[in-house]
């Protein structure tokens, strides 16, 4: 999972969306193996720029599915 996690700081747009993606979805399925990923999705998310490319990839259902599925009942205190 180090791999992943240093994706989220890639320097092209698509490499850091797909990193997000793959943290979803292994959290999704097997969330034993990245914990922490509500914690570090939402990191990322606040450190992007709002006017980032990954961003524009996503719509807002898909941002909002994302928010709801993962972070809403797990965000940090």
């Amino acid at each position: 999972m180090p791999t992943i996690r240093s994706c989220l700081e890639h320097r092209h747009s698509y490499v850091r969306r797909n990193a997000v993606l793959a943290i979803f979805t292994i959290y999704k399925n097997f969330d034993f193996l990245i914990p922490d990923a509500p914690e570090l999705i939402a990191n990322f998310l606040e450190s992007e720029q709002v006017n980032s490319e990954i961003l524009k990839f996503a719509t807002f259902p898909q941002i909002n599915f994302l928010i709801r599925t993962c972070l809403a009942n797990e965000m940090p205190s």
